[in-house]
């Protein structure tokens, strides 16, 4: 006997995300992360190519397996609704921020602390495992969002339709390499802690947002253009990644001259 499944929903299209700061600190000893996150949305609707604005009392996003702690969304005119009520959807990976009352079309910014698991299922903010030298068992972090797994590590529009900007900021132990998609542009140590900011990303979808956290070195080249291109390896294990840094650096070269078009990124790094 056949079922009909439920429908598949989509976000309401309440509010649009232009421009995430995401602070992540991950621990790979308790294989958990702690995150804060401000996002400027724009409370609107989509219908067909023109802009709607249209009010509302709350918000929806996607989040997954994250706790969220503390939720404020700060108008337009500078005043904080705080204190928000969190209500989970677990069957459709959301949450519903209740705003209590009805929030004009307008520029805000929603606040939000969070907690997360570093998960061993190679999805979200996760966690991968290996033996060092003396054959004791240690830990790295990456990230794997694609096609919708974003909503593992932070609350967000988790469709490729909402592009915005982001800029990340991770705290780890002092001794541990920590990578994103852009190149870090400072870094401050406090109490055995760094924390590391990255420049701003290009106007993107959440599945391409990208992060890793381990003991790490690394092996350089460069394109033609000046793209500076990483591979990086857990201790020991580098030069074993000579041949894919090679392939990798000659790939965008050609896409470079076959496009016609530079990468524009400063700087592209592979994790093996």
């Amino acid at each position: 006997m056949s079922t009909i499944r439920d429908k598949f929903e989509k976000l309401p299209e309440l509010a649009k995300p232009s421009h995430y700061t995401i602070t992540l600190a991950p621990d790979l000893s308790k294989f958990t992360f702690d995150g804060q996150e401000t996002v400027d949305i724009e409370v609107c609707a989509f219908v067909d190519l023109c802009f709607i604005l249209k009010p509302t009392n709350n918000l929806r996003l996607h989040a997954s397996e994250i706790n969220v702690k503390k939720a404020s969304l700060i108008l337009a005119d500078g005043s904080e609704l705080k204190n928000l009520e969190v209500q989970y959807d677990k069957k459709w990976t959301t949450i519903t921020l209740d705003l209590r009352k009805e929030v004009s079309p307008q520029k805000a910014r929603v606040c939000l602390d969070f907690v997360g698991e570093l998960n061993d299922k190679m999805r979200g903010f996760y966690r991968s495992s290996y033996k060092d030298a003396a054959g004791n068992e240690r830990f790295i972090a990456s990230t794997q969002f694609e096609s919708t797994y974003a909503r593992l590590s932070f609350p967000c529009w988790d469709e490729p339709i909402y592009k915005a900007k982001f800029d990340i900021s991770l705290i780890v132990d002092s001794n541990l390499t920590a990578l994103s998609n852009m190149n870090a542009i400072s870094e401050t140590t406090t109490n055995g802690k760094k924390t590391v900011k990255y420049a701003t990303t290009p106007l993107m979808s959440t599945y391409l947002v990208a992060f890793a956290v381990g003991d790490l070195e690394y092996i350089e080249d460069q394109t033609k253009s000046g793209c500076r291109m990483r591979l990086y390896t857990v201790p020991g294990k580098k030069e074993q990644g000579r041949f894919a840094l090679e392939l990798g650096t000659k790939a965008i070269d050609w896409y470079n001259e076959w496009f016609g078009i530079v990468c524009p990124l400063p700087k592209i790094d592979l994790l093996a």
